[in-house]
């Protein structure tokens, strides 16, 4: 039985709509509802129906609009901008990633996974086992512990820079480990890596 989750979509694009929707459906463990909402109605949709994840257009949703949304969704939620060309530093920092438009569809698919089981497990655990890793944020630890930057985890996982750089703010937030030399000490406590595959400077 399919596990269930939402999204709220804000782009002026019915075609990304779209997109998100088509690909949502193809999520084998999850029953994905996608609803598109203006930005001034987009909070009581999500007090309405508890998003795990919003992707919204940053040049759409206004920064002064961005608290109040967060507010009216779950505390769980990921507010992810999608955007067709760079975003300007102080609108990004509101933000908890960032993708493209040209985002390949894995991509989007491994985030909303990514987004629905973290949002899954926490809602179901507590204490500790919220500590508990996501696969891809291990596969991030593995990276850090074998010597990799962002940008060379980013393409082994065939995902974004900054895909990963949320990833490692979640790591950090669930093992309170900040540096990589504590990353890579937790990876081979957790036999994630062996000491040969550790990268040595």
């Amino acid at each position: 039985m399919k596990r269930s989750t939402s999204i709220i979509v804000i782009v002026p694009s019915a075609i990304i709509v779209a997109g998100v929707k088509a690909l949502a459906a193809t999520l084998d463990e999850w029953d994905v509802t996608v609803a598109s909402a203006e930005p001034e109605a987009a909070p009581e949709l999500a007090s309405r129906i508890s998003p795990a994840l919003i992707l919204a257009d940053p040049l759409t949703l206004h920064p002064d609009d961005i608290a109040p949304l967060r507010s009216a969704g779950p505390a769980r939620m990921r507010l992810v901008a999608i955007s067709a060309s760079a975003v300007p530093p102080a609108i990004a920092a509101a933000y908890d990633s960032i993708i493209s438009v040209y985002t390949t569809p894995d991509e989007l698919k491994n985030l909303i996974a990514d987004t629905a089981s973290m949002t899954r497990r926490n809602d179901d655990l507590s204490g500790d086992d919220r500590r508990e890793l996501s696969p891809r944020e291990r596969d991030v630890v593995i990276g850090v512990a074998k010597g990799l930057s962002n940008k060379e985890i980013a393409t082994a996982m065939a995902v974004s820079v900054n895909t990963v750089t949320t990833h490692r703010r979640n790591i950090a937030a669930k093992l309170k480990i900040h540096s990589p030399a504590g990353l890579t000490i937790y990876a081979i406590a957790q036999k994630l890596v062996t000491l040969d595959e550790v990268a040595v400077d």
